[in-house]
């Protein structure tokens, strides 16, 4: 893999098989999408991904997630950027990318919805992918309105030979949003996604609320592709909803009557700590989080056994003010997460590593799962130096 460089998450369709997605940097700092496989137990090499047509190629591009339907076929999705309009710098846009028979074909710009702010106030963000069986995709994001608000957007991609046709999605009406949070919420954004069958998906993210102050975990499910409209997320008994900031960032659902989705909350105190949220009976309701865990990222389930997630710990180990960051992964099955471990990751660098994420984990049913993330190296406390690592391990 590239020496500065990250992945953002991982797709394992097959035992011994997973493509990881995330992003490279090329001399003077140009930041470019990757996609690397691992087969029969061993990493390749990483390849970078084909921008659209419409992209800056001297611009900013990364993927942010990937989902398989099959074992040759996969969807990634993430940003790209538009060309400098004079001194401005070019906006970033949604786009997808998608890989049948083990080739990936150049990344496609996803269409935003007609409301959509246009010239140099339009921006999205592709956060999350999920696939069926049939190839069947569905892809949420968020994009700026024309009248300066953020909302997400949700769209369908179905994968047919070695092509694809993309259709975008209804917008999320921000009345909707309105009446289901309470009032005053300004935005929200989606960033998990997991898809149990077709037309059969449960999206997570967050909204902001009280002018923007802070933020709520939101969660909205799609049943015979009617989405519902989102709700609020369950938060510890002890928490206020009034006073504290929480967002939803990764969910998994073995079933469709079953989830497990993982965030993160901050109290007005400043405390931070992990979210864990339970489908079960038809009821979203709160479950303790394992206590090491500042935040959880993501989470992936084999069946309702065993589900994994994994996430970051914060401390200050010295009088530097350099903020260090250890990854986290945490156990447990469909109920809850019951325990949590910090893992070692390797360096490699050129200082004393002070952050190390591990950002998108996914299981298969042998009870094996590969996570991936970065290692970030700073070297007098002003060079950063960010390696993509992965690990693989039995939660067993």
């Amino acid at each position: 893999m590239p020496n500065v460089a990250s992945l953002h998450a991982v797709a394992c369709p097959l035992t011994g098989g997973c493509w990881g997605v995330g992003d490279f940097q090329l001399p003077g700092e140009l930041t470019q999408p990757m996609v690397v496989l691992r087969s029969l137990g061993h990493w390749g090499k990483a390849s970078s991904i084909q921008l659209p047509a419409a992209a800056d190629p001297q611009g900013y591009a990364s993927l942010s997630a990937v989902s398989c339907a099959t074992a040759t076929t996969c969807v990634a999705v993430g940003i790209y950027t538009l060309p400098l309009t004079g001194i401005q710098t070019g906006n970033q846009l949604p786009m997808v990318a998608f890989e049948v028979q083990g080739r990936w074909g150049r990344a496609r710009a996803i269409e935003l919805p007609g409301n959509a702010a246009r010239g140099s106030a339009q921006t999205g963000y592709a956060g999350a992918v999920s696939c069926d069986p049939r190839a069947r995709c569905t892809l949420v994001g968020n994009y700026t309105t024309a009248t300066g608000r953020g909302r997400s957007f949700r769209a369908a991609a179905v994968v047919v030979g070695s092509d694809a046709e993309l259709s975008p999605g209804e917008a999320l009406p921000f009345s909707e949003l309105q009446s289901s949070l309470g009032a005053g919420p300004e935005g929200v954004s989606l960033g998990g996604l997991s898809c149990s069958g077709p037309l059969r998906c449960t999206a997570v993210g967050s909204a902001s609320v009280r002018d923007g102050s802070i933020s709520v975990g939101v969660h909205e499910t799609e049943v015979r592709g009617t989405w519902a409209p989102p709700v609020a997320a369950p938060l510890p008994p002890t928490v206020a909803p009034r006073t504290a900031t929480a967002w939803l960032s990764g969910i998994a659902c073995p079933t469709p009557a079953t989830c497990i989705a993982v965030g993160g909350v901050q109290t007005a105190a400043g405390g931070a700590r992990a979210l864990v949220d339970v489908l079960a009976a038809g009821h979203w309701h709160w479950s303790t989080p394992p206590p090491v865990a500042q935040g959880l990222e993501q989470v992936s389930c084999a069946g309702d056994r065993y589900c994994v997630a994994v996430g970051v710990v914060s401390t200050t180990p010295d009088m530097s003010f350099v903020s260090s960051e250890s990854a986290v992964v945490a156990t447990g099955s469909i109920a809850g997460l019951t325990a949590a471990s910090v893992v070692h990751l390797p360096s490699g660098g050129l200082g004393s590593a002070n952050r190390r994420v591990l950002e998108s984990v996914a299981c298969v049913p042998s009870a094996m799962c590969t996570a991936v993330g970065s290692v970030e190296d700073v070297a007098s406390h002003l060079i950063g130096y960010e390696r993509a690592v992965a690990t693989t391990f039995s939660p067993r």
